[in-house]
């Protein structure tokens, strides 16, 4: 089983290309589930948690943990900001790991931020790109179906097109 762990930052399409991920997984006859990181913030797994580096790195332990026991019987796609190196940390020791870099220009960022997520991470952060990665897809150039084929070949679960 694979876990493929998509970072970016809000607004990058994480979410959109993790759940057309999990369903593409399920076409090809895989069990896979949707770890959302907005969604495990709402939850008691990090109830309490704010957004400082320790309580970012502590929310990636725990999203990590609960990603390496359900792996051992179903794909994992883990949609979540985890914004640097050190906080991915944790994630990099998981078995069958996929790191997937998502990026958009702050333009297209800007326009799909119903929620105002993208302006504050943006004012707050310094988001850093996966590195290593596994797969770095500029979403505002690519579509979910696109993305989902370079995750998939990335991850060698398909052959890359000649």
């Amino acid at each position: 089983m694979a876990v493929f762990w998509l970072t970016g930052m809000p607004c990058s399409g994480k979410t959109t290309v993790g759940h057309a991920l999990v369903e593409r997984l399920g076409a090809m006859g895989r069990v896979a589930c949707l770890v959302d990181g907005d969604v495990v913030r709402r939850g008691a797994l990090s109830r309490g948690l704010g957004f400082s580096t320790a309580d970012r790195l502590e929310n990636v332990r725990r999203v990590a943990g609960l990603a390496a026991r359900l792996a051992q019987s179903v794909d994992v796609v883990v949609a979540m900001v985890s914004p640097t190196e050190e906080i991915r940390a944790p994630a990099r020791v998981l078995p069958g790991l996929v790191m997937v870099g998502l990026q958009c220009s702050p333009e297209v960022a800007r326009q799909r931020d119903y929620k105002g997520v993208y302006r504050r991470a943006w004012d707050a952060s310094g988001y850093e790109p996966p590195d290593p990665a596994d797969c770095l897809i500029d979403t505002s150039r690519a579509s979910v179906a696109d993305c989902v084929e370079r995750i998939l070949r990335a991850a060698r679960l398909l052959q890359a097109a000649p």
